[in-house]
């Protein structure tokens, strides 16, 4: 900030020049993020319907088993 006579107060504001080469640079990169994203969702769908429902729920049911999550009650095995 600068002070001049007259008690105002000037923000100095330093322009950065973009050159050709930093706008390529960003246009990649954004190029790169919405491809990534686009294939990444392609090929999550397909391992999706490859996989089906059926067997996703049998994997979720013994991933539950073996952590203990599907483990019934003890208060309520010895009544």
């Amino acid at each position: 900030m600068e002070r001049r006579s007259g008690s105002s107060v000037h923000a100095v504001v330093r322009q950065e020049q973009v050159t050709p080469m930093l706008s390529l640079r960003n246009r990649f990169f954004v190029e790169g993020v919405l491809l990534g994203g686009a294939f990444g969702l392609l090929v999550g769908s397909l391992i999706a319907f490859q996989i089906g429902g059926n067997r996703l729920a049998s994997l979720r049911h013994a991933i539950d088993r073996l952590l203990g999550h599907g483990a019934p009650d003890r208060k309520y095995m010895l009544q």
